[in-house]
């Protein structure tokens, strides 16, 4: 069986999902969308994707929270292994350690 790759993308700009979607897509991989970090959980609890490709700031919970809960919250232990690239428009340096000290593995 020949299973796709499977990218979770998490924003709150339909465009931004929209464009990565297509660009993914394309690709031969498989996208999962959410518009919020509630719905990003729950997505990454049902679909195990391989990748997480997630905004930093966006309602109801925050990248830096999704990461955190993810790569340290034992109630997803078996997730902390998928690793995640955060994009924003925020270029500030502090901002990047804070997200390689939580475990983010690179920032777009």
């Amino acid at each position: 069986m020949n299973e796709k790759t499977k990218i979770l993308i998490v924003d709150d700009e339909p465009v931004n999902l929209d464009f990565f979607s297509l660009m993914l897509g394309k690709l031969g991989f498989q996208v999962l969308t959410a518009q919020d970090g509630e719905q990003a959980l729950e997505i990454i609890t049902e679909n195990l994707p391989d990748l997480i490709i997630l905004d930093n700031v966006m309602p109801k919970m925050s990248g830096w929270q999704i990461t955190r809960l993810l790569k340290t919250d034992d109630s997803y232990r078996e997730y902390s292994d998928i690793p995640i690239i955060m994009f924003s428009a925020m270029d500030n340096v502090q901002d990047k350690v804070e997200g390689f000290e939580l475990g983010v593995e690179d920032y777009i």
